[in-house]
């Protein structure tokens, strides 16, 4: 994972660790530390022979392409040639490339059910939350050896016990700086699920337990059991006490974090303080009251420069409170909370504002309990309903899209529509009121193109839905019972050893199950090869209802011919429609499909086409039925067309431009690269998928409706590489009496206008399909965009046109 760099692929991962050596050798640096490169190797678990033969090998690969005037740039060229490409980009196209390098060995995850995610895990947190099963009666009594299995995963939160299950909760990191913390799922819950595939044992060792002890134990849980349920919840750490356990609004040293708005209090009135991510800040209440207290509480603890303050011990955790300097602000000290200490070195988290910063230790100071009583200040934020375009391999939002938002918010008291309290964060729409007309953010960005509409969690819509009745309370009670530690303790002290349990798990709902999309692998099963970075792959948009790609760089089948093995694998970013954009990039030749009413495309044969002399398929085990969960138009056509026509240019006609030179070769791949990004980050509408009633049939195009290219006898189409496709002819016109019938558009003014209606709602509804346009929104957002769009409006005017015609004509 470290080589990967979060890139999600085993091919991406060897490169890095390959360029790491590669800049090694040429920089010096193994000869001038006088570190050796076995020693190197080992620490980075690289086998140096290996490396060396992988440099031989790129070195011939490089010559070879260079006959096919395919040169890799080097030195200033490189430069030249690629400035203007930003990471991100880069990550794409890299990621593009082998996807047409492994054509077809092409994996789809379908979409999960993120309610029936929730409740496998009882109503826990999927994102932080994993399962065991075969958990022996009474399982609360070894919650210790349950913890120590998980430890190396990372730092557990709590355990909670029903049935023969426990779900093992853990604790997401306070601050979100690290690329880690900003994922969605935990990086140990990645490690929890590895833990099953390696098999690793489980063991728990069982205590026999005397009646008496049981029907103590019994009590207990009687008495804590107002409900009788058989739920127990416990703390991950052995050493907390039981005035610790329950779920406050305050911490072990009586600090108070500030009250959340209740559940009748949708509309505040915030101040952004830190911003993380370009829909993720921290802010503050933004009334008079609150800036009077922030301000008093400062006068208090610089009242004498921090001269007064008392340095703090040498025994300095995570998670202890304390007062640090903020040099941004003439080093003042303000309220902290530790997060991380190294050597002389602490980073510290400020309560009452979100933002992070490292200090020397020397300077950290004692926080007194009498400023405890203000309750810390700062919340955490997350615009609602979207999500980012595209983003960098770690979860960060485009940079361009965070120093917008921090533009736009800076030095001002904004407006914010709660809808919804998660795990302590608020999701809101906010709004800039000192504008004319107001500006809602999350819809701006979405303008912007920074980001694109998403479907809210189940999490945040259950509590949407609960904030909608102000008499359900905000924090909902959630039956887990807790159990005294001091009874649970003197019985496993005083119990005999009986015997052991091995556990079965760990699972996570979230878990992604990949299928072949070619024919040969509709009948088998498929695994991701162990060692792959992809060999555990947890969703982190279970809300999302599009299909996701992988493809790996070799596929075989097991020994019983029944599962075909993926290795060397890539999982491709979530954007919408790529399966099909990728598939119909690369394959030899592609057939596009139709619905029966020749409306628009519904999805595409891809693979080798007819073969000329048995007219059956050329490789049927290769081919891929597609179908299209996206808007693909015409245009969209044309635009895979002129990325191999880019191909077909630079490297079928090497006789034409032997003579171009460097300088051209650059050009037509700087254009290809140009097509390939604008095609694939284009925004497409979300459609309902119409399954081909005949699929992996070829030849069911009729001629009559082929719109052919144009380009048959030019270089630009090459039969040999990439030829290009045809189209076919289709339009949303309707030549049926009855369609156009009266009764037909009266039933459809009727439907543009309930959808104006459905698009002023709030509120979280069911997926509305535009039937002008048959296209699937999934909220009201969607719907709202989709009704303002280009498209819409102009099917729109095209159906009340007639209505204006025999208007115009009445009135003449």
């Amino acid at each position: 994972m470290a080589w990967a760099d979060w890139s999600f692929s085993d091919l991406i991962a060897m490169l890095n660790a390959f360029r790491t050596w590669e800049d090694g050798v040429k920089s010096g640096e193994f000869r001038r530390t006088g570190q050796a490169e076995r020693q190197w190797g080992n620490k980075n678990m690289i086998q140096i022979k290996r490396i060396k033969e992988v440099a031989e090998l790129a070195k011939e690969l490089r010559e070879r392409l260079a006959k096919h005037n395919i040169r890799v740039p080097r030195g200033p060229n490189m430069d030249r040639h690629t400035s203007n490409l930003d990471p991100a980009q880069e990550l794409l196209i890299l990621k593009l490339v082998l996807c047409g390098a492994f054509y077809p060995n092409y994996f789809t995850c379908g979409p999960s059910d993120e309610a029936e995610a929730v409740r496998a895990l009882s109503g826990k947190d999927p994102f932080t939350t994993v399962m065991v099963k075969g958990v022996p009666a009474l399982g609360h009594l070894y919650k210790n050896q349950i913890a120590a299995i998980f430890r190396p995963c990372g730092k557990g939160r709590r355990l909670y016990f029903e049935d023969t299950r426990c779900y093992v909760e853990f604790e997401r990191p306070k601050t979100t700086t690290s690329p880690l913390a900003r994922n969605n799922v935990l990086p140990a819950v990645y490690l929890a699920v590895k833990m099953r595939q390696l098999r690793m044992k489980m063991e728990l060792q069982l205590t026999e337990i005397s009646p008496a002890d049981q029907k103590l134990l019994m009590e207990d849980f009687s008495q804590s059991n107002r409900l009788r349920t058989n739920r127990v919840g416990v703390l991950c750490d052995e050493t907390s006490s039981s005035s610790q356990k329950k779920q406050t609004n305050e911490d072990s040293d009586g600090a108070r974090h500030v009250e959340l708005p209740a559940n009748d209090n949708n509309w505040i009135e915030i101040f952004v303080t830190e911003v993380v991510d370009a829909n993720r800040f921290w802010a503050h209440y933004g009334n008079r009251e609150t800036f009077e207290k922030l301000q008093e509480l400062m006068n208090t603890i610089n009242q004498c420069e921090g001269y007064d303050l008392k340095p703090i011990g040498s025994d300095l955790q995570n998670g202890q409170h304390c007062l640090a300097p903020y040099e941004d602000d003439d080093g003042k000290y303000y309220r902290a909370r530790v997060e991380n200490v190294k050597d002389n070195n602490v980073q510290v988290f400020f309560v009452d504002y979100g933002n992070v910063e490292v200090v020397e230790r020397r300077r950290i100071r004692e926080l007194p309990p009498e400023l405890l009583q203000l309750p810390f200040q700062a919340f955490e934020c997350v615009l609602q309903g979207i999500k980012p375009f595209y983003r960098l391999p770690d979860g960060r939002w485009m940079p361009q899209a965070k120093d917008k938002v921090i533009h736009m918010v800076s030095n001002k008291i904004m407006l914010a529509y709660v809808y919804s309290i998660v795990q302590n964060t608020l999701r809101i729409d906010l709004l800039d009121t000192t504008k004319e007309p107001q500006l809602n953010i999350n819809d701006l960005l979405i303008k912007m193109e920074f980001a694109e509409s998403a479907e809210e969690p189940y999490s945040s819509k259950m509590n949407h839905e609960q904030r909608e009745d102000a008499n359900i309370s905000a924090t909902v009670d959630e039956h887990w019972v807790e159990i005294p530690q001091e009874t649970v303790m003197r019985i496993l002290d005083q119990g005999r050893r009986k015997g052991r349990v091995f556990l079965h798990g760990p699972f996570s709902p979230y878990e992604m199950n990949f299928y072949p999309m070619t024919q040969v692998g509709r009948f088998r099963s498929s695994r991701i090869e162990p060692n792959s970075v992809n060999s555990v792959a947890l969703t982190e948009e279970a809300q999302d209802r599009h299909d996701r790609m992988m493809v790996a760089a070799l596929v075989s089948v097991n020994s019983s011919g029944t599962t075909l093995v993926a290795r060397d694998t890539t999982l491709m970013p979530n954007i919408h429609g790529l399966p099909a954009l990728v598939s119909m990039l690369f394959a030899p030749t592609v057939e596009l499909r139709t619905d029966p009413q020749k409306r628009r495309y519904t999805g595409a044969l891809c693979g080798l086409g007819i073969d000329p002399e048995t007219y059956g398929p050329a490789l049927p085990d290769h081919d891929l039925e597609i179908t299209f969960d996206v808007d693909i138009t015409a245009e969209d056509i044309t635009m895979i067309n002129g990325v191999r026509m880019a191909v077909n240019l630079a490297v079928g006609s090497e006789d034409v431009i032997a003579d171009w030179g460097p300088a051209a070769i650059f050009k037509i791949q700087k254009s290809a690269r140009e097509k390939l990004l604008r095609l694939i980050m284009k925004r497409r509408e979300s459609v309902i998928p119409y399954d081909f009633d005949r699929p992996y049939r070829w030849n069911l195009v009729n001629p009559d409706d082929v719109l052919p290219h144009g380009l048959e006898d030019t270089s630009a189409n090459c039969p040999v590489l990439y030829q290009l496709h045809d189209g076919i002819a289709v339009s949303a016109d309707i030549d049926d009496g009855e369609e156009d019938s009266p009764e037909k558009r009266e039933k459809m003014f009727a439907h543009v206008r309930d959808l104006k209606v459905r698009a002023s709602r709030s509120m979280t509804s069911d997926p509305v399909v535009c039937q002008l346009c048959e296209v699937l929104c999934q909220t009201p957002r969607d719907l709202l965009l989709h009704i303002e769009s280009g498209a819409h409006q102009e099917e729109e005017r095209a159906l009340y046109q007639p209505q204006e015609k025999f208007r115009e004509s009445c009135s003449h």
